[in-house]
């Protein structure tokens, strides 16, 4: 990509995301990915929408939709121009 600038290359990066982590209850259980697709207040608190995927053993993934407090909620930050989208280059 010859005389093109490296700022015209370059996805622009997200000031916000919808990527996160959600903690589930329980001793030793560990994270699952979630998408946020919408916030809520309800008096003080902040409740999202999450799209989660759940793979148990032995069966097909199982797709859910619920609303999960922000406490249980940890961000996730991308780059759409990090080292991971080289491969697809």
């Amino acid at each position: 990509m010859v005389g093109q600038r490296k700022a015209d290359r370059l996805w622009p990066r997200p000031r916000t995301t919808r990527h996160v982590w959600v903690s589930q209850p329980g001793v030793q259980v560990p994270p699952v990915q979630g998408f946020v697709v919408e916030w809520r207040r309800h008096g003080y608190r902040w409740w999202a929408l999450v799209l989660t995927v759940h793979t148990p053993a032995a069966e097909p993934p199982l797709t859910k939709l619920e609303r999960v407090r922000a406490e249980r909620l940890k961000p996730v930050r991308s780059d759409p121009n990090g080292d991971a989208w080289r491969i697809w280059r």
